[in-house]
């Protein structure tokens, strides 16, 4: 099967499905960790300031720490306790 219009053979669209798909899991990590990142509660704004900037700056590196390490530090927002 070739795609003479695209002048690409099989081997080349392997290449393009498998370098498209690496490029999606940092995106895939920093939604999840921006996602927990609102549901947590931190001592302090600066601390959640800071874990958003460390994900945005090194997306890899930053949402793997946040997630495997430093995410367990922080509790989750009790939505059932709050003033109504």
């Amino acid at each position: 099967m070739d795609l003479l219009f695209l002048n690409i053979g099989i081997q080349e669209m392997i290449l393009i499905m498998i370098l498209a798909s690496l490029t999606f899991i940092p995106t895939i990590l920093i939604i999840v960790s921006i996602l927990d990142i609102l549901k947590r509660q931190f001592k302090d704004n600066s601390d959640k300031v800071l874990m958003v900037v460390l994900i945005f700056f090194l997306p890899i590196i930053g949402s793997c720490l946040y997630l495997f390490s430093l995410r367990h530090n922080y509790p989750l927002i009790d939505n059932n306790n709050a003033i109504k």
